[in-house]
């Protein structure tokens, strides 16, 4: 099973090959901008993330291109 880091290594790796309208997930967003998942739910409570839900009562996504430009 990898660690953390190696996985987090993973996700950003796969993420650089998707276009910028693709949705992700708080956890890929997370890994993008290296931090937790919790510090994700903080930044949409401040504004500072727009997460959309697909479907009703769904998680919520971000689009990838929102996520990068954060991340400058």
């Amino acid at each position: 099973m990898p660690n953390a880091f190696a996985q987090r290594a993973l996700i950003v790796s796969r993420l650089a090959r998707l276009p910028d309208e693709t949705w992700i997930s708080r956890r890929d967003a997370a890994a993008l901008l290296n931090c937790h998942v919790n510090t994700i739910f903080a930044y949409e409570r401040r504004g500072l993330m727009k997460a959309w839900q697909i479907v009703p009562r769904g998680k919520g996504r971000f689009l990838l291109g929102a996520v990068r430009a954060l991340a400058r």
